[in-house]
């Protein structure tokens, strides 16, 4: 028994979605929540990818990817060729998001032909 090797088993992607939900129920429906998955996954032992997937109210709005070659130090350490390890993030919103009141701001600046307010009156 003592030689056995203790192993901590991984989060998947579904743990940390439920876990984020229970922990950061959403506050009511006025407010729309964002949810970041971010996925460390060793492919083989001199590359590695990050994924991320971005969640809006529940349906995947964005989601992207980067290779690593020669993946070190956390997370990748503890990872062997095929495992990934999770992190996720919230952020509840009422108002406009900061990109929706950018993409406002250069469709009226088009539309008209001149700079516009940042925040519209």
């Amino acid at each position: 028994m003592a030689n056995e090797e203790t192993h901590t088993p991984k989060l998947t992607k579904e743990d940390v979605l439920r876990i984020l939900k229970e922990e950061n129920p959403q506050i009511d429906k006025n407010y729309t929540q964002y949810m970041l998955i971010i996925e460390y996954k060793r492919l083989n032992e001199n590359t590695g990818i990050i994924k991320g997937e971005l969640y809006k109210n529940d349906v995947i709005e964005l989601r992207g990817s980067i290779l690593i070659p020669n993946p070190i130090g956390d997370p990748w350490e503890n990872l062997k060729p095929g495992e990934s390890q999770f992190r996720g993030f919230t952020l509840d919103t009422k108002e406009e998001s900061f990109g929706e009141l950018i993409a406002g701001f250069f469709k009226r600046t088009l539309k008209e032909g001149k700079l516009q307010d940042f925040i519209p009156k």
